[in-house]
């Protein structure tokens, strides 16, 4: 079954979470408006769109800072709204590029626990996956071979820097 435009819209609005590799935060935002943009496009209830949104913020360490722009924010500060923005509605999915790249490694840590903590509550499990860049792929990135599959890649090698992790946090549970 395939899903018209608006169909898919809310699939990814309802059910995922994004935590991009470059945060996307709305500049002319707010840290608390960042992080409840997602909820009131869900039709979330005002005080309980203050009360998710200023509870996220406290677990990911920016209560205070809840009304800086993302100019006024470090980077593993604008990286936290981020992973907050992507946990606040509870997504059955959350597609995390490399969610602590920012974050010092007790503060990466603790992010990583609540995401794993927050999907257990929703019944996810974590899959993680680690790509690293092998001498051979440094020296020729155009043609390189999978040491999984002993195939040629055709393109370079995503991320463009030594080791690139990735965090995907996956349902078990089917959709509607």
């Amino acid at each position: 079954m395939r899903l018209d435009r608006d169909r898919q819209a809310d699939f990814r609005r309802d059910y995922l979470g994004f935590v991009f590799q470059s945060f996307n935060l709305i500049p002319v935002l707010t840290a608390f408006e960042n992080v409840a943009f997602s909820l009131n496009l869900m039709g979330v209830d005002e005080d309980e769109v203050q009360e998710r949104t200023m509870t996220i913020l406290r677990e990911v360490g920016l209560e205070g800072m809840e009304n800086r722009r993302p100019s006024r924010l470090s980077g593993g500060q604008q990286q936290r709204v981020a992973v907050a923005r992507a946990l606040v509605k509870n997504p059955k999915i959350v597609l995390a590029d490399e969610p602590t790249a920012n974050l010092d490694s007790g503060t990466g840590e603790d992010i990583l626990k609540l995401m794993k903590d927050t999907c257990m509550t929703a019944e996810l499990s974590k899959r993680s996956a680690e790509r690293r860049r092998t001498p051979e792929r440094h020296r020729n990135p155009e043609r390189h071979r999978s040491p999984e599959k002993g195939q040629k890649a055709l393109r370079p090698p995503a991320g463009g820097q030594g080791g690139v992790r990735h965090e995907i946090l996956a349902a078990e549970t089917g959709f509607p």
